[in-house]
């Protein structure tokens, strides 16, 4: 798939036009789920939003592998370079956790990398692990491996070995208690410094007048589980709940269709088979829940 940038290095559109205006409407952050990894700028809930709204100015700030602290400190970046931001959706993702304690060393805006994405892919384990190497040192097996599977992706073995790698990917096992990377005081300080910066953001949004929202989604192993009251949504549900703080939510609304549906199908259909990733039905899905909010802007 196509990624592009604008002239102010956010994730755009192909056929662009330079952003030439420092008042923007929406501002989007996070990293690879609004990035969005694996599928088409037009079909990501960002882009759909974008182009739903054309005479709205839209900014996505989003990359790979961002987490809390560089949330903070890349909107106080635009915020010191003069930009005013009407509207800000910040998306806490579960692996922020993990991301703060191996990916991020260094405290407010002496932020640097602890280890790089080599030595990240490092951590991976079993079958992930595996496949990134195979991406990273022997591309033309790897594209042809994802052709074969493509063909056979409706077999049993095929979809089996999709969902193992969806929900078992240990970057966000903290969640649910299972993982072999973090000690329980790892995550716990981990925990404590993504709030701490997610303080920070509320408190240089609300300097700056610009209104915020949070926004939460879940993991595929969060629905294997068929557990919302994990420990990522438990968290940031607790640490809002005292805060006059716009959330959405779309744990509930994901979890809603446990209802009539498996776990495996819900999966399936809303994510990247054999990845965490949303899929383009998962994008469409919290482009209308996002759609129905900034309809009543």
């Amino acid at each position: 798939y196509r990624l592009c940038t604008n002239n102010l290095g956010a994730i755009d559109d192909c056929y662009k036009k330079n952003i030439t205006t420092k008042k923007i409407d929406y501002v989007f952050i996070g990293d690879s789920f609004v990035e969005g990894l694996g599928v088409e700028f037009k079909d990501t809930f960002f882009g759909l939003l974008k182009n739903k709204y054309p005479n709205k100015q839209f900014l996505n700030l989003a990359v790979s592998g961002y987490s809390t602290s560089i949330y903070y400190n890349k909107l106080k970046y635009f915020y010191e370079d003069g930009f005013k931001f009407s509207e800000i959706y910040i998306f806490l993702d579960t692996s922020d956790i993990f991301d703060e304690i191996y990916r991020y060393k260094g405290i407010d805006e002496k932020i640097s990398l602890n280890l790089n994405n080599d030595q990240i892919n490092d951590l991976l384990d079993g079958k992930k692990k595996l496949i990134k190497n195979i991406y990273n040192n022997l591309p033309g097996t790897f594209l042809l491996i994802s052709l074969v599977t493509d063909l056979l992706s409706k077999l049993s073995f095929i979809e089996n070995n999709y969902i193992d790698l969806m929900i078992n990917h240990n970057f966000g096992k903290w969640s649910y208690g299972q993982s072999n990377l973090y000690s329980k005081k790892a995550v716990n300080e981990s925990l404590k410094k993504n709030s701490n910066y997610v303080s920070k953001i509320i408190e240089i949004t609300k300097k700056n007048k610009s209104n915020v929202t949070f926004v939460l989604y879940p993991w595929p192993g969060h629905i294997f589980q068929e557990k919302n009251n994990n420990r990522y949504n438990n968290y940031w549900t607790n640490f809002f709940s005292n805060k006059d703080i716009s959330l959405i939510n779309l744990n509930l609304e994901i979890f809603d269709l446990l209802e009539k549906n498996t776990p495996r199908e819900i999966i399936l259909k809303y994510y990247i088979h054999g990845d965490i990733h949303f899929n383009l039905t998962g994008h469409n899905l919290i482009f209308k829940n996002l759609d129905k909010i900034l309809n009543k802007n």
